[in-house]
């Protein structure tokens, strides 16, 4: 079991909306559009994050391996600048 599925079972174990409140985060999922469940569990824990709480700093990022190096990197450089610096993504 991954950490995302075990994240999102002990949120449901706790039920409460506001476990996480005051929290802020940003995520940036990876995954490849070949695959079903494309960013499954980027999605699904951003999903829960916000369900207990947390704040969403920025819309969750999808980083496609589809996309090859030119295209990944096109995506997570604005991610990179944000972590360091917290200058807003455009």
């Amino acid at each position: 079991m991954d950490w995302s599925n075990k994240f999102t079972k002990v949120k449901k174990k706790t039920n409460s909306k506001d476990m996480l409140a005051g929290m802020q985060y940003a995520m940036l999922a990876l995954g490849d559009t070949n695959y079903a469940k494309f960013c499954g569990g980027g999605k699904s824990v951003d999903k829960a994050l916000r369900e207990v709480g947390a704040e969403q700093l920025c819309e969750l990022g999808l980083c496609d391996e589809a996309m090859g190096a030119q295209g990944m990197e096109e995506v997570i450089e604005p991610w990179v600048k944000f972590g360091t610096t917290g200058t807003a993504m455009t």
